[in-house]
């Protein structure tokens, strides 16, 4: 149980380090794919 608590815990950090990085290029970089991305924060939100 404890080994399964690690994993997801390690997922959780992946996913909120992705998002980081999502954030940081949208503002700097203003890609053209910017409504997908935020169609992913969406997924990841809902």
């Amino acid at each position: 149980m404890i080994g399964e608590f690690h994993f997801y815990k390690i997922i959780k950090a992946n996913m909120l380090f992705i998002v980081i990085n999502g954030v940081f290029a949208f503002l700097f970089l203003k890609p053209p794919f910017c409504t997908q991305f935020l169609l992913v924060i969406y997924f990841l939100w809902g």
